[in-house]
């Protein structure tokens, strides 16, 4: 009961409604949006887990985008703040090749970029506002040409 008395309890951010054109419901189980993350359905758990995008392919597997990346190479990597207006600081957390347990975690200034060199079968994930959850979802970075 103290608990509540400092501190309000959790609920749905209408924000993320408003940002996406979505109701509360589309992640909200129906009745729990005063619940905020534990009334997240299926829907509203992979749009935190994918840093807040919807159809981020949020699978288990790596994702490679198109061109030369990590998983078959190595070298420059940039990252470049791509969180929105509201969204907060962008957080991004690099898994090097043979590594993966010990990973390295930034955060960027807003409109900065990180270049780094990355060896081959490094992935990383990123968010905006917090880090990114530990199950990713995990991507292959494109490299420089």
């Amino acid at each position: 009961m103290l608990a509540n008395a400092i501190s309000p309890p959790a609920q749905a951010n209408p924000f993320f409604a408003q940002e996406t054109g979505r109701s509360c419901v589309s992640c909200h189980m129906a009745g729990q949006e005063q619940r905020g993350e534990q009334g997240l359905n299926a829907t509203g758990k992979t749009f935190k887990n994918c840093g807040f995008k919807f159809d981020c392919g949020a699978a288990a597997a790596p994702q490679a985008p198109a061109g030369k990346t990590t998983q078959s190479a190595e070298g420059y990597a940039l990252f470049h703040d791509r969180c929105g207006s509201g969204q907060g600081a962008p957080y991004l957390v690099i898994r090097m090749s043979g590594w993966p347990e010990n990973p390295f975690k930034f955060t960027m200034e807003r409109g900065g970029s990180l270049r780094i060199f990355l060896t081959r079968g490094t992935t990383y994930a990123s968010s905006c506002g917090h880090l990114p959850p530990d199950e990713g979802p995990w991507n292959y970075p494109k490299l420089d040409d």
